[in-house]
């Protein structure tokens, strides 16, 4: 195949500001020239400065560089996504072999619309709960649709008005040294950063970061057909800047996630870490399987959500076979919880409501190891670090230290609530200074094992 390299100077005006817009628009020229790219003949485009535009559609085997971060592309104002490819509704693999190096991305969030119904793209089929029969959202900052060996490399994403970008159908994806760039947040409204939706597998993520407005990244493979599945995935180093959220695994009817090592995750979060549950009521939920998550260390900032209260991690739905490990938590503002098992849905009235589903659960080969936990003297009091509202097959606790300064001993390392229980429960290597108990019923452990446990 021949490559056709292009310096966009050389047929476009580029006389706009990727932080400012304003300019000539060159979609048709720069349009005009992505449209070459095809099976016999491959496109790059040299971005030499910044250009506005209204949207882009690539193709297979297109490569776009940017210089630099001053170059790259500006959204007008009453438009959708800056690139997209292939089409949500094509089951099959549309597009492969394109590369995006380098520049930003302007979707100029404050001057598009959103929530529109001309952007309504998931029927989500009968859901157990009536009067949702349709979810509408964007526009997104990028869209790809049926898209293998895609690569993402040293990319800004910027004022993204609801998610940075969005993914459905991939395979052999990598995004790196991308950064989420959001000035202009606004408090609620889905400006979420890298979503990524079933069937997909073989996905890289490293080094990206950045603040965003809801989560920075959410895996749920079957949250649109309730049946795709998400395999083989590896996170590793991610920087959050005051993000509302962290990461989210949904599974929620059909799919499943499997091979997933998330690792290597910094920085601030206010209101969720890590969601791995169904997160929407169905009529059972999917499977979450052989995931590592390790090396986090998050501070927490004052939370900015009410429909939970705030949290780490939340594990729910039918979980096997997943490690947590060495992992740093400063609650600050509040006494937020480390650990909460088995509340499967997003609100705790969907948890009432729909308390046939929630039993389905299956909770097993959980594994806690390496956390420390520091409060200083002015911290809340009373913690409940690891809250149990399901039946738990095994839980492992392994190297917990929990080191409180307030005046008084407080606060519990495994509470119990509704239903919650737990069959075998291993706790190794546990030391607190300043914890009132280790558990407020031990009559809901049927079994359990321990060894150097300090309660102090």
């Amino acid at each position: 195949m021949k490559v056709k390299k292009i310096l966009a100077s050389t047929i476009a005006k580029l006389d706009s500001s990727v932080h400012t817009g304003g300019g000539t628009d060159d979609t048709a020229a720069i349009q005009a020239v992505l449209n070459e790219a095809g099976a016999d003949l491959g496109i790059h485009l040299v971005m030499d400065g910044a250009a506005l535009v209204s949207g882009l559609t690539v193709r297979s085997n297109t490569t776009i560089e940017c210089l630099n971060r001053d170059c790259g592309f500006f959204l007008k104002s009453g438009c959708r996504e800056i690139i997209t490819c292939g089409e949500l509704e094509n089951p099959e693999f549309q597009v492969e072999n394109v590369r995006l190096l380098g520049g930003t991305y302007n979707q100029d969030c404050r001057n598009q619309k959103r929530y529109n119904a001309d952007f309504i793209i998931y029927q989500p089929g009968d859901y157990p709960y009536p009067g949702v029969n349709h979810y509408a959202h964007g526009p997104y900052g990028m869209a790809f649709y049926g898209v293998r060996h895609l690569h993402i490399d040293g990319v800004t994403i910027r004022n993204f008005v609801t998610y940075a970008l969005v993914m459905d159908h991939f395979e052999n994806v990598t995004i790196e040294n991308t950064w989420l760039d959001l000035p202009d947040h606004v408090d609620g409204q889905n400006q979420d950063g890298f979503h990524f939706f079933g069937p997909g597998r073989f996905l890289t993520i490293r080094n990206c970061g950045g603040r965003v407005g809801d989560d920075f990244m959410n895996i749920g493979p079957d949250e649109r057909d309730r049946k795709a599945s998400i395999t083989d995935v590896l996170v590793d180093g991610i920087f959050l800047d005051h993000a509302d959220q962290a990461i989210r695994l949904l599974a929620r009817h059909e799919g499943a996630i499997e091979r997933v090592t998330l690792r290597n995750i910094v920085g601030t979060y206010r209101s969720y870490g890590f969601f791995i549950c169904p997160w929407y009521m169905d009529h059972h939920s999917g499977t979450i399987r052989d995931v590592l998550i390790e090396n986090v260390n998050l501070t927490a900032e004052k939370n900015n959500y009410d429909y939970q209260e705030p949290m780490l991690f939340c594990v729910a739905g039918i979980v096997e076979n997943m490690t947590i490990r060495n992992i740093t938590h400063r609650p600050l503002c509040d006494g937020r919880t480390l650990l909460k098992i088995g509340f499967p849905y997003y609100s705790m009235n969907e948890y009432h409501e729909y308390a046939e589903l929630r039993r389905r659960q299956i909770i097993k080969g959980l594994t806690l190891q390496g956390v420390t936990i520091t409060e200083a003297a002015d911290a809340p009091t009373d913690a409940e670090y690891i809250t149990v509202y399901t039946k738990t097959d095994s839980l492992i606790l392994k190297d917990i230290t929990i080191l409180k300064e307030q005046p008084h001993s407080n606060g519990t390392l495994i509470a119990f609530k509704e239903e919650g229980s737990i069959d075998t429960l291993i706790a190794n290597q546990i030391f607190t200074k300043g914890l009132n108990a280790f558990t407020d019923d031990e009559n809901r452990i049927t079994t359990l094992i321990s060894n150097a446990v300090n309660i102090v």
